[in-house]
């Protein structure tokens, strides 16, 4: 986890005491069922969980010694019961009749659902804040862009209700996939119960806030952890798609947004005038790590016979990565959307300087409607004399069309579409009233309060 992608409270959740004390918990859960199911008596429980200690340094030098961290740590709480004067009988009951996955499995499904409650807490405060600016930019004009060229008129609250519509997905699979990794197991080495019965396992999974699993070997399979691992790797996508549009719209020429740019802040090393989007360019890459992370959950499925220790290198690296990221993409998009800047003039000039190119389409469709599909196309104008025209289809005359508007050798509008319509003798096949729709925004944009009203806007 690196200190500068980390946010609290998640910060606290996968540091190695928070594992350890964890590990413990498993260990005191166990015991705590063999209580219940009178195995062992309530007063050796009291002693043990009472006098309990975990000192991480003394689990490393023993891990040196054993290269088993999880027998060190069992060794290390021995040690401190030692330590407080408990006998050996009752020293040895801590991590007696269990293997060591029996210990970090559960835990670990323990620290996976904590850091997955802090990852949903972002995300319904990100949505909170989508909903907001969603809300202040539901009537603010733009043109929307497709392949990187501007394509039709749009309300700049339509691109948040996009991102709302992912996150609240995001939300309902992470959801599910923290139920799917809520199981413990202390089913033995080989999933038997051949030292604790299942009652023994219900009973400590209960304690520990989680389901028994049905059925485990040495370990919990790992389809449950690939499924929460994909579902974080979306929501990392998700957050890059949200940033890559709004770096866009912050991007030369469009100029339609800017992320906020602190007085102290500087752009660029060499630059003094650059206000780039930092933030923004950040969370575009870091789906990257997050897709790789998901491949190395879902690889590790596959497990060699009951057990092999494949996936246990590889789980120590993504998992506090994974969801530490996850948390930091999440509040930083956060931050960086409530705070970030928006030019509704610019947005309306960017539109404005299109002449109403982007008509086009509705000019054809209401053509087709009309049963028209073919029409004059005149070289130098319907009122021109001796003009020469060609029969065209009705697509390809207002592809012309178009391209007169927009003049291709210098790459920019040069006459609003309408004005070239008009030229070609657009009147003979349409009246006023059935052209205007076309250009006319409010009716181009008559349902977006659907859109709206499916996320309570």
């Amino acid at each position: 986890m690196l200190k500068r992608y980390t946010k609290p409270p998640m910060d606290s959740v996968w540091v190695e005491q928070a594992k350890f004390d964890q590990w413990v918990e498993s260990l005191l859960a166990v015991l705590y069922a063999r209580v219940q199911k009178r195995q062992i008596d309530q007063e050796s429980f009291d002693l043990i969980s009472q006098s309990v200690d975990v000192n991480v340094e003394r689990v490393h030098e023993l891990d040196k010694e054993f290269q088993h961290d999880a027998q060190a740590l069992i060794e290390t709480v021995r040690e401190s019961l030692r330590a407080a004067g408990i006998n050996e009988m009752t020293t040895a009951l801590m991590g007696a009749r269990i293997t060591s996955y029996d210990m970090e499995d559960p835990a670990f499904g323990v620290l996976i659902v904590k850091s997955l409650d802090l990852i949903l807490l972002e995300l319904e405060k990100l949505l909170i804040t989508l909903k907001a600016r969603a809300s202040e930019f539901r009537r603010t004009k733009c043109i929307f862009m497709t392949h990187g060229q501007p394509a039709v008129p749009g309300f700049l609250g339509i691109k948040f209700c996009r991102w709302i519509a992912s996150f609240e997905r995001d939300r309902q699979w992470i959801r599910q996939a923290r139920e799917n990794i809520r199981v413990g197991k202390f089913s033995g080495a080989g999933g038997t119960y051949d030292e604790l019965d299942p009652d023994i396992e219900e009973i400590a999974c209960k304690r520990l806030g989680l389901e028994a699993d049905e059925a485990s070997s040495q370990i919990i399979q790992r389809d449950r952890h690939a499924r929460v691992m994909t579902a974080l790797a979306i929501c990392a996508c998700n957050i890059s798609q949200a940033a890559n549009e709004l770096w866009g719209m912050c991007s030369y020429p469009r100029n339609e947004a800017r992320e906020y740019f602190s007085p102290t802040q500087r752009g660029s090393s060499a630059m003094p005038h650059k206000k780039n989007p930092i933030k923004l360019e950040q969370l575009r890459g870091m789906s990257s790590p997050m897709r790789s992370y998901a491949m190395a959950a879902l690889e590790h499925i596959m497990t060699w016979d009951e057990r092999a220790i494949d996936q246990s290198s590889t789980e120590r690296i993504i998992w506090p990565d994974a969801t530490t990221l996850v948390h930091y993409m999440l509040t930083t998009l956060r931050e960086t959307v409530g705070k970030m800047i928006f030019y509704p003039k610019r947005m309306q000039a960017n539109l404005d300087y299109l002449q109403g190119i982007w008509a086009a389409q509705y000019v054809k469709n209401v053509l087709w409607d009309k049963g028209v599909f073919e029409l004059k196309f005149f070289e130098s104008g319907f009122e021109e004399p001796n003009r020469k025209c060609e029969i065209l289809p009705t697509y390809k005359w207002i592809q012309l069309c178009a391209f007169v508007a927009w003049d291709q050798s210098t790459n920019q509008p040069v006459k609003p579409l309408r004005a070239v319509l008009i030229d070609q003798g657009i009147e003979i096949y349409l009246d006023e009233e059935e052209l205007d729709p076309c250009f006319d925004l409010n009716h181009i944009l008559r349902n977006a309060d659907v859109i709206y009203s499916r996320f309570g806007i």
